[in-house]
């Protein structure tokens, strides 16, 4: 997993100038460990082993000649990314309906909140969604993974 911060420099210094940033980091629930010191920049991204679907806490501090500064304010992220394309589509006649279907995919480590469910039209170049009968964000089509479209709404 790639991660990378951004930062802005304190409001204060303490009267000589900084050296460097060290970067902490922690599963929520459990204590902080050093991801990494000696940072020059005000960003800093690395490859790290994080669990998918699991929330991580980061704090950063100053270091001037003096020492280390107090701890930055948290931040706080869940490690995920994109879903996979949902697989296994399918068509099919069901009476005065054409049922859609198609598989649950992976759902990059955080829940999926919808679907987009869009038709292709009679020009076969454009495509439209029908919110009424197949909407991706109603809880029942988002679950079961199948829609039914009357089929007067395709002619």
């Amino acid at each position: 997993m790639k991660i990378g911060f951004i930062w802005f420099a304190g409001v204060s210094n303490g009267g000589t100038p900084v050296l460097d940033y060290r970067i902490y980091y922690a599963q929520l629930g459990s204590e902080y460990s050093l991801l990494v010191q000696g940072v020059t920049t005000t960003s800093y991204t690395t490859i790290v082993s994080l669990i998918t679907n699991e929330q991580y806490k980061f704090k950063v501090q100053a270091r001037n000649a003096v020492g280390y500064s107090l701890d930055s304010s948290e931040i706080t992220v869940r490690v995920a990314r994109k879903p996979d394309v949902p697989t296994s589509l399918a068509t099919a006649i069901n009476g005065d309906f054409v049922k859609i279907s198609w598989a649950a995919p992976y759902d990059g480590g955080s829940p999926l909140l919808s679907y987009t469910i869009q038709i292709l039209q009679s020009d076969s170049v454009s495509f439209t969604a029908d919110l009424m009968d197949c909407d991706g964000a109603n809880l029942a089509i988002l679950s079961s993974g199948e829609c039914n479209v009357p089929i007067y709404t395709l002619i």
